[in-house]
């Protein structure tokens, strides 16, 4: 049974600097050091949690209150300390519970209780994703874990929304050496999360995930020029993208941009709208026409049966892969 007590005036001395094993805090350090901003007319309005391990005091939640005392010299007005006469699997269900009924978890937070089950207790209750609100799936459980021991450049990019989760999890495909190179690159892109897996998805094949590979392509000329273009955030993302596709199938590229070519050449006028095959799997086009009138139609007709007439018309439809 959890046995805790309240206690009051305790001198962060006594109170170990280092966060308990069983912890489940993480904080921004930009966040630590506003720890000065609490409002010393109301003091601390709740209570540390301290464990009281083998005579010494750990923090298992409110480290910011305990560094503030530190910092001012006053004792810790009042904690609460939980005696470790439990299993580890109970201590922890009682820091979710804690967390979920104060403060709530972070996306890093939740991360470090999966990983701090699956170590503690060797297993992941079937309940404890609902609680965390996650995936049950076990690829979800394992790249929570795998973000939970990532570095803390990735951790806090992800932790600060530049980097969104499930593009850490498209990075943890890659070789550790090359997850805060990865992190950095795509952070740098103003696009969505699914262009950036795209782009990522695609250096993987191309790279089979060897990071002097990867770092390669990431420092080549190339890159570092469509980086310095002086146009739109999203439409470099898609250049990049466009670019380590070429890298990827490079035949296929070649085609597709000879395709356009020719298209261009045809000149079709702005009402009529021609929608090329997706990646020219099937060799079956869609065109729409925009008109007002029965003129316009009769004269869009017109235009198109002579360019469909024309011999740059027949060189593109013989363009067929």
């Amino acid at each position: 049974m959890l046995e805790y007590t309240l206690l009051r005036n305790i001198s962060p001395e006594y109170i170990q600097p280092e966060p308990s094993a069983f912890s489940l805090e993480y904080t921004d350090p930009e966040t630590g050091k506003r720890s000065t901003e609490i409002d010393g007319r109301f003091r601390l309005l709740f209570p540390p949690f301290l464990l009281l391990n083998e005579g010494r005091y750990e923090i298992l939640q409110g480290r910011i209150p305990v560094e503030y005392c530190k910092l001012h010299g006053i004792a810790v007005p009042h904690v609460i300390v939980v005696e470790k006469k439990i299993s580890n699997e109970d201590l922890l269900w009682f820091l979710l519970h804690l967390k979920k009924q104060s403060a709530g978890f972070n996306i890093i937070e939740k991360a470090l209780a999966v990983r701090k089950f699956d170590e503690m207790v060797r297993r992941i209750p079937e309940d404890m994703p609902k609680l965390l609100d996650i995936p049950r799936s076990k690829r979800y459980l394992d790249n929570y874990k795998k973000l939970s021991y990532a570095p803390d450049e990735m951790r806090l990019a992800v932790l600060r929304g530049e980097l969104h989760e499930n593009t850490a999890f498209e990075i943890f495909r890659f070789p550790q050496e090359s997850w805060c190179t990865l992190a950095r690159f795509v952070s740098g892109l103003s696009t969505g999360t699914k262009k950036r897996n795209e782009i990522l998805d695609m250096l993987l094949l191309i790279t089979d995930g060897e990071k002097e590979r990867v770092d390669r392509i990431l420092g080549a000329d190339e890159m570092r020029r469509i980086v310095k273009l002086g146009i739109d955030p999203p439409q470099i993302a898609q250049r990049i993208f466009e670019y380590v596709k070429e890298l990827r199938y490079p035949h296929m590229f070649g085609y597709t941009k000879q395709f356009y070519k020719k298209l261009k050449q045809l000149k079709l006028n702005r009402g009529v709208q021609l929608t090329v095959p997706k990646d020219f799997e099937q060799w079956e086009f869609t065109m729409s026409l925009s008109f007002s009138t029965v003129e316009e139609l009769k004269n869009q007709i017109e235009e198109l049966k002579k360019i469909a007439e024309g011999s740059t018309f027949s060189e593109l439809m013989s363009m067929r892969v």
